[in-house]
């Protein structure tokens, strides 16, 4: 099937029913809610990995500072980029849980 053949019935399809249809014109609530809960859901993404940016260059930093000392790094349990995939994970299922318990 070529994708200029699609309609949006296939589109729904390929979505598992798990989005709402939105025809042309005006959108329902639904899908408005839908739409501004996927901007805030990637706007947090944005934040968290500007916030783990900043982290991991004072990280880097601090590490660099403690070696020119001639100091041995200081080794952590919960790295950041660990600390920042549970983050995340929590944060995908807090939205998959939001769109299934509708």
């Amino acid at each position: 099937m070529d994708t200029n053949d699609l309609d949006h019935g296939d589109l729904r399809l390929w979505a598992g029913g798990l989005l709402p249809f939105a025809a042309p014109g005006n959108p329902s609530a639904e899908v408005i809610r839908v739409h501004q809960g996927a901007i805030a859901f990637g706007i947090s993404l944005v934040v968290i990995g500007i916030v783990a940016t900043i982290l991991a260059g004072l990280s880097h930093l601090s590490t660099v500072r403690r070696l020119r000392r001639g100091e041995l790094p200081v080794l952590t349990g919960w790295p950041l980029s660990v600390t920042v995939a549970v983050l995340v994970a929590v944060a995908g299922m807090a939205g998959l849980w939001s769109l299934l318990a509708r």
